[in-house]
């Protein structure tokens, strides 16, 4: 060890491996990761990593080591939130979404347009509307009282004008079926989705102190501006994604409970996201979904928003420093090491 300034320096000369996590600069003492930002700089910037290194790592400090916030990922709370909001995000956008897309385009349907090619495709005599879910809804029985029937040309290959008739209704009615189908899955998701970010909600409030053994919204608010204390702080009412994240939760209950009361706070709290159309008055049992508006592209957006939320929630609540939970812990550094090792 050499002494300069009043300040212990670690001698790197005998270091060679860069196995070692001192090579990189990195030291561990008591379970923690310290910091030499110098040599870790200057060893990234030979190894071609440099890159990596966050600007907050070179902040002014009282320690002769960077001492990283936090120990491992999760614990920044937004982390918590953020990859859970974040793995959805992917199964929603790699797995289910490319399913539905896929059915919508008529792929299921080649039995019937290999019959009868006209089959199977949209038909200006049939008229579609977009379904609250962005699915398709058949609204007209096909070809009756049409002058210019497009069935005329194919009575000879057909055999019969019925029997093609009910060939070309039975594709338009699966197609209606799968339309179903597809709006289900979409309903499940939004469903799914609010019952994960209520569980991160418990997880993050149990972690915080939070000890009844039943949890709900109210609850989260209630808790909410007890960790706040200050009353300088904003509420989260006045959050910018707040709206996005009151949504899912009312859309959700709703969607569960299909009660009048349930219905009533939906379209009180938010009005356009009922059903225009819908005429009937709803009724206690009555199916939800069938009262419910969304853009069809309602879950594509939901997701960034609920991480702006969680993101404001994190920062004006929980005081963490959100910027820095990309990188402010030991077990990124372990990380960015393995990685780097690996490709050597």
């Amino acid at each position: 060890m050499n002494k300069d300034n009043k300040t212990t320096r670690f001698d790197y000369s005998k270091i060679e491996s860069k196995a070692d996590t001192r090579y990189w600069g990195i030291h561990e003492e008591e379970g923690r990761l310290h910091i030499d930002t110098k040599r870790h700089k200057k060893i990234c910037e030979s190894e071609g990593v440099a890159s990596d290194m966050p600007e907050g790592l070179f902040r002014n400090r009282s320690t002769p080591y960077f001492i990283p916030q936090h120990k491992s990922r999760h614990d920044y709370r937004f982390n918590i939130f953020r990859d859970l909001i974040g793995g959805l995000r992917d199964e929603w956008f790699y797995d289910i979404k490319p399913y539905i897309e896929f059915g919508k385009q008529g792929r299921k349907y080649d039995r019937f347009v290999k019959s009868y090619p006209v089959v199977g495709e949209p038909n200006p005599k049939i008229s579609y509307k977009v379904s609250p879910l962005g699915g398709i809804e058949f609204t007209t029985t096909p070809y009756e009282g049409c002058d210019d029937n497009p069935y005329d040309e194919h009575k000879d290959e057909a055999g019969n004008i019925l029997q093609f008739f009910n060939h070309d209704k039975a594709a338009y009615i699966e197609k209606r079926k799968l339309a179903n189908i597809f709006n289900s899955l979409q309903l499940h998701f939004i469903q799914k989705l609010a019952i994960e970010v209520n569980r991160a909600l418990l997880i993050v409030c149990s972690e915080l102190g939070y000890k009844e053994k039943d949890f709900g919204l109210k609850d989260f608010f209630v808790f909410s501006d007890g960790l706040a204390k200050s009353k300088k702080k904003p509420k989260i009412k006045t959050f910018t994604k707040y709206n996005a994240f009151n949504l899912l939760f009312k859309l959700n209950n709703f969607l569960k409970h299909n009660t009048v009361q349930a219905y009533e706070t939906l379209k009180d709290n938010y009005p356009d996201n009922i059903l225009k159309t819908q005429k009937t008055p709803y009724e206690n049992g009555m199916y939800a979904a069938d009262f419910v508006y969304l853009q069809a592209d309602y879950l594509d957006k939901i997701f960034d928003k609920l991480i702006i939320f969680f993101g404001e929630y994190c920062k004006n609540i929980l005081g963490e420093n959100i910027e820095d939970a990309d990188w402010n812990y030991d077990d990124w550094f372990s990380d960015l090491l393995t990685e780097s090792n690996s490709t050597q």
